[in-house]
């Protein structure tokens, strides 16, 4: 019996190493495990020509020495019509067809782009066995460092895209993105050696490298990953601009005063611009149908394929050149949301609290303990946990501030400011905002008053939200312009003092920068009874029109 299982064993271990494929694969590969990578590209009768093309250009020396490499070989009949004394074309052509990974025809995993050994970005698919779109026609071949595949045609070095770019001045939009390239110091190269006179450091030797600020935020050149650019022509590029142009006014100071700043303020728009063209994607053929996409910083950028004049293919993406491409100001300058609790100061921040709740925007919100008395409530009423704590705030004005970063447009504000105590149902929740503007005088507190100097409306009108207390949901209040009483340092709001022009609902917003908020109690009494604050968020909606 033992005889017989053992015999029946080893009749299916014959049989099952008769009909594995890979076993017959492996035996016939063995051969080749012996030869380097150049060695066995010598031995292929149609891979002549490539042979001699690395010999030539001294590619054999290269892959000798690589531990580890994955060779695309064109066959001899790829090479009709390519002149093979142009070193520059045949050089590109060698480095884009290795790469120093092992690379089975069949392996999922590198699917997609490739980085060659020339540092440019190639594509392999392994479900079509193509390389850069070539067909593989014979697979897997295994030298000592490396795999071996045969391609039926020659694969040409090709640009990235600023590389590209390069090449398309003709375009105002090109010539713009151009003009930012300079040198700066090679931190990592320069050799630190002293001070000058003026305390800065001096290098020697001193070492200077490419720069481009574009392509610090938008890695064109990035072989790594993949996008797509639209360039406009002129007449569009030209309207584009006329368009941003006035949502980015810029300043500079001159003497003692900021004046408007022309000449920065078109490169700010045009950076901006250029920037609104990149999308981090390969935008190929089957996509073209859509009307539109999100860019770089997740803006919809409007798109239509009648507007195509030309496709340019590139290592690392597409260029398309279009006739226009009418971005929408409103996709562009978007509303900015500041949260509660991402304050940047506050007067006292013993009597904040940052509080959880699941129905706040982020989760939290925050809240000023105090307490004030109201028209129609016979008592005091407080936040906190009791009339007696000793984190009540007793003051005029607290502020807790916020900055934000604007453009040079109109915005409407709004609010969430929930009280949620039930015992306040019924209480209006009035709340003042102060705001200064960008390159003037920040909000503060005036010398030995509690008034808020520096708001850029005055002293005599803020911003003023007005909301009821302890309502079931939240609700989105929008601030607008009322009258204050400028006489008194405490800044109380005059009854009914609510501005009703439509301008008073708007903050106009000069220049683009950053803007300081405070947000303030001390509406109708002072002192103890100077009243609490709630904050959700505050958001700026920008009024804009194409």
């Amino acid at each position: 019996m033992k005889y017989q299982i053992s015999s029946v064993l080893l009749a299916l271990a014959l049989l099952f190493a008769a009909c594995n494929p890979w076993d017959d694969h492996t035996a016939l590969s063995d051969k080749n495990m012996a030869k380097n990578m150049v060695e066995l590209i010598a031995d292929q009768e149609d891979l002549s020509t490539f042979a001699a093309m690395l010999q030539q250009y001294g590619y054999d020396q290269t892959l000798a020495d690589m531990s580890s490499c994955t060779v695309f070989a064109p066959v001899n009949a790829a090479w009709e019509g390519v002149d093979l004394n142009d070193s520059v074309l045949v050089k590109g052509i060698l480095g884009s067809m290795i790469t120093d990974l092992k690379i089975r025809s069949n392996d999922a995993t590198f699917n997609g782009k490739i980085l060659a050994i020339n540092g440019k970005a190639v594509g392999f698919d392994a479900d079509e066995k193509t390389f850069e779109g070539i067909q593989i026609v014979t697979a897997d071949l295994a030298a000592a460092n490396g795999l071996l595949h045969k391609v039926e045609a020659v694969s040409k070095r090709k640009d990235n895209l600023w590389e590209a770019l390069d090449k398309l001045t003709q375009y105002k939009q090109v010539r713009y993105l151009l003009s930012m390239n300079t040198q700066v110091i090679d931190l990592d190269k320069s050799v630190p050696s002293g001070l000058d006179e003026n305390g800065k450091i001096t290098y020697d030797p001193i070492v200077m490298k490419d720069y481009n600020a574009f392509l610090e935020k938008y890695p064109l050149n990035n072989e790594r990953e993949v996008f797509s650019y639209f360039i406009v022509e002129d007449a569009a590029y030209d309207r584009m601009l006329s368009k941003y142009a006035p949502c980015f006014r810029m300043e500079t100071k001159t003497a003692d005063a900021w004046a408007f700043d022309a000449a920065l303020t078109d490169s700010i728009a045009a950076f901006n611009l250029c920037g609104d063209y990149v999308l981090p994607f390969l935008l190929e053929e089957d996509s073209l149908a859509k009307s539109q996409f999100t860019n770089f910083d997740g803006i919809k950028i409007p798109f239509s394929q009648a507007n195509v004049k030309e496709v340019i293919d590139c290592s690392n993406g597409y260029i398309y050149i279009l006739s226009d491409c009418n971005i929408s100001l409103k996709n562009k300058i978007r509303p900015i949301r500041i949260e509660g609790e991402n304050y940047n100061g506050c007067m006292n921040p013993f009597n904040l609290a940052t509080r959880y709740k699941s129905w706040a925007s982020g989760g939290y919100d925050v809240m000023l303990y105090g307490k004030s008395k109201f028209e129609n409530f016979p008592t005091q009423q407080f936040t906190g946990t009791s009339s007696s704590a000793t984190n009540l705030f007793n003051g005029t004005n607290y502020y807790i501030e916020y900055l934000a970063q604007v453009n040079s447009v109109d915005y409407a504000i709004y609010y969430v400011a929930h009280d949620d105590y039930e015992g306040h149902d019924g209480l209006a929740l009035e709340q003042k905002l102060f705001i200064s503007m960008p390159n003037r005088a920040k909000l503060n507190k005036k010398n030995a008053t509690d008034s808020v100097a520096n708001n850029y409306l005055g002293n005599a009108r803020c911003f003023v939200g007005s909301s009821w207390a302890a309502s079931p949901n939240p609700e989105r209040v929008r601030l607008t312009q009322w009258d204050l009483d400028a006489s008194a340092p405490t800044q109380y709001l005059i009854d009914k003092g609510e501005v009703k022009t439509p301008e008073a609902k708007v903050m106009t917003v000069p220049t683009m920068g950053e803007i300081t908020m405070w947000l303030c109690n001390t509406t109708r009494y002072n002192n103890e009874n100077a009243g609490f604050m709630f904050l959700d968020y505050i958001e700026l909606v920008p009024i804009v029109n194409d």
